[in-house]
């Protein structure tokens, strides 16, 4: 492992959050094992071959999205996106950050994933309950 994947490892390995870091040419060269277990449960990702040589292989959409991202001229956006699994309406928030170098080039982007489904079914019974209490005066 080279001193800059060591680094990577023990920055964003340690976190309680996915994270994935894509090279400019939009190739993945991390996922962090929360990242890992977030798209193998949401069944969008596959690992093929020997993950020390970083054969990740992630959902298009992501890819679409990634490669939308590093062509603009954001620094950082944030994406939401639903994914039907099984009878499971997952949405995820997708947070893109652009690396960029001293002189503001892009070197790659990284991607936070929040798993927001329980944020929102919490929001959304709490509206709920409101207009409940609202409409029963």
């Amino acid at each position: 492992m080279s001193l800059e994947g060591e680094s990577k490892f023990i920055q964003y390995e340690q976190l309680p959050i996915p994270i994935i870091c894509f090279s400019k040419y939009i190739k993945v060269n991390y996922l962090n094992s929360e990242a890992k277990d977030l798209l193998k449960k949401i069944k969008t990702f596959e690992s093929r071959g020997d993950e020390k040589e970083n054969k990740f292989y992630i959902p298009i959409w992501l890819n679409i999205k990634a490669q939308e991202f590093i062509k603009s001229d954001y620094e950082q956006r944030n994406f939401m996106k639903k994914i039907q699994v099984d009878e499971i309406l997952y949405s995820v928030q997708l947070i893109f950050k652009k690396i960029l170098d001293k002189d503001k080039n892009c070197m790659g982007i990284r991607v936070i994933i929040n798993d927001v489904r329980e944020y929102l079914e919490s929001k959304y019974n709490m509206q709920k309950k409101v207009q409940d209490i609202k409409n029963s005066y």
